[in-house]
């Protein structure tokens, strides 16, 4: 039987984002610029991860395996912009969070390739 996952939506992870690059603390209210370039890297993130056919979900029902790894992306993207040292294993890390879960949530199902 499959495990049933959490979902969430990428608006629902820009705060993550934020706090991450430390731009906001715990109990600040972030900025509307802020969270609206939080959202635009959170959205490239998942157009990079779907162009390369890592997911087909869509950006409202993010499994919750795949959360951090998109913020991990997202602030990686994001940290230039707001001036904020990053790490490009968060990028590298977060690509391959996503690849090893879904090895480990695919069902059994093959996918058959037609020549």
């Amino acid at each position: 039987m499959p495990r049933e996952l959490a979902m969430a939506s990428i608006q629902s992870l820009t705060r993550r984002v934020l706090t991450r690059l430390q731009q906001v603390g715990p109990s600040d209210t972030p900025e509307a610029d802020d969270t609206a370039l939080a959202l635009l890297k959170l959205r490239a993130a998942h157009s990079s991860l779907k162009k390369d056919r890592l997911v087909q979900w869509t950006e409202q029902d993010i499994p919750d395996y795949a959360e951090e790894p998109y913020v991990q992306i997202a602030a990686f993207l994001a940290g230039a912009e707001f001036e904020k040292p990053v790490d490009p294993s968060w990028y590298l890390w977060g690509r391959a969070e996503i690849e090893s879960a879904l090895q480990r949530y695919q069902t059994d199902t093959v996918r058959a390739e037609y020549f």
